[in-house]
Order: structure tokens, then sequence, then C-alpha cells
């Protein structure tokens, strides 16, 4: 079966100032998990 390459973006939409932390946690602690995860299934 051929690999195809998948792209999942996530948009929050909010002001500037609202929701400012839960931005910051999930640009530093969440996306992260899941993009190092499919980076290694790319490789395998």
């Amino acid at each position: 079966m051929p690999q195809t390459d998948r792209v999942v973006r996530v948009f929050i939409s909010s002001t500037f100032r609202d929701m400012f932390r839960e931005r910051d946690i999930l640009v530093k602690r969440i996306f992260p998990q899941p993009r190092r995860m499919f980076e290694r299934s790319r490789t395998t």
C-alpha cells in the first residue's frame, strides 16, 4: 500500500489575550508529542 503524506492542522481561534496560557501549553507541551510520534512513524 503506498504511503501518502498527511498533515493534521489544529486551528484555535481566540484573541491574543484569550487563552494565552492554554495556547502556550499546547504549543510547548502537547503538540510536540504527536509530532515526534508521527515523524518516527514516517521513517519506519
